[in-house]
């Protein structure tokens, strides 16, 4: 059956390609004639409360939920659909590339040229500012071809890393202070196990922490529009930049010993704290997923990943039925990467308690933008959309 016609049809039913940011919860079942007209149109746009009752096709009264017309959508895009994903990801490589310049030149800079003789500093110096011009170059051009919408990954991607970065260096300077003692006292330790330093099981923490973001994107990508995917990993870089900078802060204040075993210098030669300031500033192993620094414990970087990135698939996977068993799930997924945390002795129990009270109500406040959520809008046009917007639950189509 062919779409209806749509001659005659108010201003207010436009046509968009995509539903993102649209809150339609489904409150009865639309006939399937109805779904696959949705389907094969271009998207339409609810229209406003006080039109609908105007309006004389059917499609007004539709309700169905956001995300069940992008999966219809996306089962029938086909290869135009895995063209999109493909072109996607590689704009996301390409992005790699630019964010990894950053550590790259940051070490060259300290090692190459802060360490160089006094006689061959200025040709190493006059290198290194060739590759910074190169990088910076290449980022300027990458960004003014990409895609508008995709930009702001770029940008948050970027910051991320100059985060994750002096969170390392304030991993370091922990190090530095951190004198080898006995364990305090933990209820976890009580309760949990200690593994052996040779257990196969001892870098299961490790890799539930680094598995989770990968699902997310996996997700994302064969389930969201390019907008919502983008703003998935804008959110994602922004909510765990500001993790990281709380925490860098809070490393350095207190020194507590070390509870995992290369902590110990009669565990052997893994105990190796820096040496001297070109160690605090160019040691960047945790970015590479080298785990050696003793005393940055509190608060937990594992689990403040962690329990951002649940959040986030949470708030992806929102339109699926069964909202308590995946929160359940979350739950298990975040509990079963802190018990063997401690098992493993990587952290004390208050390290991880804290991180994921402190990255829950980080998230609450930051979930939509840098501003925290209690300050509000500020600006004239944020609060004049917010004067519109508290008219309808529906959205507003212009």
């Amino acid at each position: 059956m062919s779409p209806p016609d749509n001659t005659g049809t108010p201003e207010s039913v436009k046509r968009s390609s995509s539903f993102f940011g649209l809150d339609l919860s489904p409150r009865g079942a639309a006939p399937r004639q109805l779904r696959r007209t949705l389907s094969l149109s271009q998207g339409l746009h609810v229209v406003s409360p006080e039109k609908a009752r105007d309006e004389p096709s059917h499609l007004a009264a539709l309700d169905v939920d956001c995300h069940t017309c992008h999966a219809v959508e996306a089962a029938n895009a086909g290869p135009g659909r895995a063209k999109e994903v493909t072109t996607f990801l590689g704009w996301m490589l390409v992005y790699l590339v630019s964010v990894v310049s950053i550590p790259m030149l940051w070490v060259a800079l300290w090692r190459s040229v802060v360490r160089a003789p006094k006689a061959s500093m200025p040709q190493a110096f006059i290198f290194w500012c060739t590759g910074g011009l190169c990088a910076y170059y290449y980022r300027s051009v990458v960004k003014g071809r990409s895609p508008q919408v995709m930009r702001p990954i770029l940008v948050h991607a970027e910051l991320f890393m100059c985060a994750s970065m002096f969170c390392t260096i304030s991993a370091n300077v922990a190090s530095l202070m951190h004198e080898p003692g006995e364990r305090l006292r933990d209820v976890g330790f009580m309760l949990v196990p200690e593994q052996a330093v040779d257990s196969a099981w001892r870098p299961l923490s490790d890799v539930l922490t680094i598995a989770l973001p990968f699902f997310m994107a996996g997700y994302a990508l064969l389930f969201c529009t390019r907008k919502e995917r983008s703003q998935v990993f804008v959110d994602w870089f922004r909510l765990v930049a500001i993790a990281y900078l709380m925490r860098s802060v809070t490393l350095v204040l207190t020194s507590l010993p070390g509870p995992a075993p290369h902590c110990n210098p009669k565990f052997g030669d893994e105990y190796d704290p820096p040496k001297n300031y070109i160690d605090i500033l160019t040691r960047l192993g945790p970015l590479y997923g080298s785990f050696n620094t003793c005393g940055d414990l509190l608060f937990s970087g594992h689990a403040s990943w962690t329990t951002m990135t649940l959040l986030i698939c949470l708030r992806m996977t929102r339109h699926m039925r069964y909202p308590r068993i995946r929160a359940a799930c979350a739950g298990i997924y975040l509990i079963t990467m802190m018990v063997f945390a401690i098992a493993g002795r990587k952290h004390y129990t208050v390290d991880l308690v804290l991180a994921v009270i402190i990255s829950s109500l980080s998230y609450c406040q930051f979930e939509k933008g840098w501003r925290p959520r209690a300050a509000g809008p500020t600006s004239p046009r944020a609060l004049a959309k917010l004067g519109a917007g508290s008219k309808s639950d529906f959205p507003q189509v212009v």
